[in-house]
């Protein structure tokens, strides 16, 4: 069966189709605009754009990584046929997808297929540095990171991306450079105030009593297995722990020793003492005002003492503390 616009009724029936798909967007309707840009692929299954936009629908607008990444597999054969910047927005959409899955490891080969073919292609060339960062190759990241913000501010029209300053903000921090990570983080703010919100600044004095505010609402009974644990307050995570465990390097805190259900298990010397760690700059950056930080040094606080008092990340869920 043919569709009724298929193109040896229509020819111009996928280019027709792919406006009405950019229209529904504009409408919020993105799951209609998929079905357009398919029905665009039917009548002329080589119609890069319509195949690109499905799959930038899917994965952007409809947030299906695990079908984007499924439906540019399927037309790996059209795929490969394709030149220039429709090449180059194919790799970057299954890179965004890996990512998105929580696979940078992935999303960096892809990023490095991609610079192959342009070395100076400064979209890929930041997506690499986000790899990096959350692989917590933090010197090989900040080096992509400033050279993809410098290729965008050359382009004509200069170019900027929230998303590569907030990054690069976040190494600032780690480099002890926060005058300057604030500023990136501003600007990064004003291009997107929701998806890469200022950090809210609190004094480490601030700081340490909003975390003795959470130890104290603690209920007595946990309180009680406390006295073998140290509260830290540490500015970012250390590198050679995230690389070490693969953790996010935006982690918020940390639990390390021997567990309440489990301490009496330990044989041996006496254990070194239990350790939470609470990741300041990371919190600061999680929320959107004063009190929300405060808020989530409480939540952060409670998770990791859940954790030693042996509740996995799926019982603290169970709790609310997840």
């Amino acid at each position: 069966m043919r569709w009724p616009w298929s193109r040896r009724r229509d020819p111009d029936a996928a280019a027709r189709l792919r406006a009405e798909a950019e229209a529904l967007l504009e409408q919020g309707r993105p799951a209609d605009a998929r079905e357009r840009l398919d029905a665009a692929l039917a009548a002329d299954p080589e119609d890069a754009a319509a195949l690109l936009g499905a799959v930038r629908v899917t994965l952007v607008d409809l947030d299906q990584p695990e079908e984007a990444l499924e439906r540019l597999r399927r037309a790996a054969r059209r795929l490969r046929l394709l030149t220039g910047d429709e090449a180059l927005e194919a790799l970057w959409l299954e890179a965004d997808a890996r990512a998105t899955l929580g696979d940078p490891a992935g999303a960096l080969a892809v990023h490095d297929r991609a610079l192959a073919a342009a070395p100076d292609d400064p979209w890929h060339r930041a997506g690499r540095g986000r790899c990096l960062f959350e692989l917590a190759r933090f010197d090989e990241a900040r080096a992509d990171l400033e050279a993809a913000r410098d290729g965008l501010a050359r382009r004509d029209p200069p170019e900027e991306d929230a998303t590569t300053l907030y990054t690069l903000a976040c190494l600032f921090e780690r480099d002890d450079r926060l005058p300057d990570a604030d500023r990136l983080f501003a600007r990064a703010a004003t291009l997107d105030p929701e998806g890469c919100p200022r950090p809210v600044r609190l004094t480490p004095k601030a700081f340490d009593r909003a975390v003795e505010e959470a130890l104290g609402s603690l209920p007595a009974e946990f309180r009680a297995h406390l006295a073998n644990v140290v509260v830290e307050t540490v500015d970012v995570p250390p590198a050679d722990m995230l690389r070490e465990t693969g953790h996010d390097p935006l982690l918020l805190g940390l639990y390390e020793g021997v567990n309440v259900a489990d301490v009496y298990a330990v044989e041996g010397p006496a254990h070194q003492p239990s350790r939470v760690s609470l990741y300041r700059r990371n919190i600061e950056k999680a929320a959107a005002t004063r009190a929300e930080v405060v808020e989530q040094v409480r939540i952060t606080v409670l998770h990791e003492v859940g954790h030693h008092l042996g509740y996995d990340d799926e019982g603290l869920d169970d709790i609310g503390l997840g």
